[in-house]
Formats: structure tokens, C-alpha cells, sequence
């Protein structure tokens, strides 16, 4: 077992752990009725960093950004009984140094950090948390793993991946409006009445929007009703 990262220069000692490559491995089963949908994906909600992801045998994708979602397609892929997960993943040290010498058009400083905070060279060619080959209040612990859930959302018609709103003022309406941003997957060309709401506001409108097949962002703008909108203060 590994004793404390942090006491005298285990963070060092410890290195041998980055700069190795790793396998997570894992099982599941899949119920006939979730087999049966139209699309069934892989979703990983955070990999940090670089991996190649396969199911059952079968490479459904790779990962090199541990900042964003990552969905795979396995519809196909799935199959009575134990299915199996599979998650390569690389040195993120080994990465960075391999697509730092790949990179010979112009040179992207700073190469390796200080000498005196005992870090590793090359953060700036991985897309991981920078800090974690070393920083100035801290030591070189160059992370790998799943460091977010990891699920199989399954349908037939849509999902929705994400939703987003930002509240904007119009000075000349004085009138919020509230845009809302919605990313959703759709199985083929769907006509959806969408509901937005802000039940405390006595806000509703309804939408008809047209959703293409695969992935598409719609924006929709909701109009508060600022009759019911009280005053506050802040303190």
C-alpha cells in the first residue's frame, strides 16, 4: 500500500505511478428492454486523459480531453449476460512529452517546470488539469483515471445531453428574457412541443421546434413576466 502522497519526497517516489500505463476494467449486464431501444450510448462523464475505450472486445473510441463528456454508440455491441468495459489509459507524462517532440513548427513555452518544484515537462500539450505536474504551492501528482460517473442512457426518440440559460435584460422592453440553450439527440427528424417554465414568476411559454436527426443546439427565448417579479436587496 501507498503511504501519505504528501510526507517528505513521496511525491517523487511515487512518480513510477504517472509514468506508467493503466487498465480499469469492469462488468455489467443490459436488460432486454434497454438491448431493445433505438440508440443505447456510452456516456463518460469525465476520463482523465488520454484512453481508448472498448466493449466487449470492440474499441468504440478514444479520449484525450479529461474537460468534456464523451458519448460512444454500442447499441450494437451489447449483448445478453456480462458485457465488459474496458478503459486503456496513457501515461499522461509519456503523452505530453511524445506530442511535445511531434510539435517542431515553433516552440510553445515553457518547457518543464522550476527544478525546484520537482514537476514534469510539457502540461501544455495534454488537456488535463495543468496543476497536476506541479505548480508553484504544490507537487507533481500527474493523475489518470475516471474522475466522473460513467452510465448508458438509452432511448428511442431523443434525450437531452445538456440545458443552459442565461437571463438578459432588455432595457428597452424593460423585460427579462430568459435564453435557454438546449443540446439534444434525436433518433430521426422530430417535431417536439418543448415547455419552458418559471413556475415562482408565473412564466410558461411553449414551443414547437424541429429537431434534425443527431445532435443539435436550439436556442429558445423565454419572456419573464415582470409583474410578478419582486424587489430584492442584497446584504
Amino acid at each position: 500500500s501507498l503511504s501519505d502522497l504528501y510526507f517528505r519526497f513521496n511525491d517523487v517516489a511515487y512518480r513510477w505511478i504517472a509514468l506508467d500505463n493503466w487498465t480499469y476494467t469492469t462488468t455489467f449486464s443490459a436488460s432486454t428492454e434497454l438491448r431493445a431501444k433505438q440508440r443505447v450510448q456510452l456516456v463518460f462523464e469525465g476520463v482523465d486523459t488520454v484512453a481508448s475505450i472498448s466493449l466487449n472486445g470492440v474499441v468504440v473510441g478514444k479520449t484525450d480531453n479529461m474537460f468534456r463528456r464523451y458519448d460512444f454508440s454500442v447499441g450494437q455491441l451489447l449483448r445478453e449476460g456480462e458485457n465488459v468495459v474496458k478503459v486503456s489509459l496513457l501515461s499522461p507524462v509519456l503523452y505530453a512529452s511524445e506530442r511535445s517532440q511531434a510539435h517542431s513548427s515553433y516552440s510553445v513555452p515553457p518547457d518543464c517546470p522550476p527544478p525546484v518544484q520537482k514537476g514534469e515537462c510539457h502540461v501544455n500539450f495534454i488537456r488535463k488539469a495543468q496543476s497536476s505536474f506541479s505548480w508553484d504551492w504544490g507537487p507533481s501528482f500527474p493523475t489518470l483515471g475516471l474522475w466522473k460517473g460513467v452510465h448508458l442512457e438509452a432511448f428511442d426518440v431523443l434525450r437531452l445531453i445538456h440545458l443552459s440559460t442565461v437571463p438578459v435584460y432588455n432595457s428597452s422592453l424593460s423585460q427579462w428574457v430568459v435564453t435557454v440553450e438546449v443540446l439534444v439527440d434525436a433518433v430521426e427528424e422530430t417535431k417536439v412541443q418543448v415547455n419552458l417554465s418559471l413556475m415562482e414568476l408565473s412564466t410558461e411559454q411553449t414551443f414547437m421546434v424541429l429537431f434534425p436527426s443527431g445532435q443539435s443546439k436550439n436556442t429558445l427565448s423565454l419572456h419573464v413576466n415582470t409583474v410578478s417579479m419582486g424587489c430584492w436587496v442584497g446584504r
